[in-house]
């Protein structure tokens, strides 16, 4: 978890464990760079935005955060049952 701002300039985020999933957590903003991006797990940032300036993200899992920018960026997403797994509780909800 990181408080405030988390920048990836990476091409993909994952475990070795295909079983795995990767939970990226900001109080703050996400932010995605790079021609491509991709990830199996959670991205969440509820209190900030979450935006990619690539030419391609997939994420397989979830994105959640207060505002989504997608401009310019062909965007797939796969949502994954299992997703929700990464919180505790085990739940997740849209607010909005």
């Amino acid at each position: 978890m990181y408080t405030w701002e988390i920048r990836a300039r990476t091409s993909a985020l994952s475990y070795s464990n295909p079983s795995d999933q990767v939970c990226v957590y900001s109080l703050g903003d996400i932010l995605v760079t790079g021609a491509t991006f991709q990830a199996d797990g959670v991205m969440y940032a509820p209190n900030g935005q979450f935006e990619s300036h690539g030419s391609t993200l997939s994420v397989t899992g979830s994105i959640v955060a207060g505002v989504i920018d997608f401009a310019g960026v062909t965007v797939t997403v796969v949502h994954e049952p299992a997703a929700p797994d990464v919180f505790p509780g085990g739940s997740v909800r849209l607010t909005r």
